[in-house]
């Protein structure tokens, strides 16, 4: 049954079949992975953030407990 398809890949968001070389079916789906990617990438910035903040506060913690 696969010898009978033409070359195609998959659109990254819904899995349709598109032309070779293409990433998304439509402009729906490139909008949806853009926004998925910047929430991502929002979520990255708030964990990085928080680790930092955690480790500012272990720090001023040991300075002014740890004698």
């Amino acid at each position: 049954m696969a010898e009978n398809l033409p070359p195609h890949d998959h659109c990254v968001m819904c899995d349709d079949p598109i032309e070779v070389g293409e990433r998304f079916c439509s402009d729906r789906c490139r909008s949806e992975h853009e926004a998925m990617l910047r929430k991502e990438r929002d979520r990255n910035i708030y964990f990085l953030i928080g680790v930092v903040g955690l480790m500012i506060a272990l720090a001023l913690i040991f300075v002014f407990f740890g004698q």
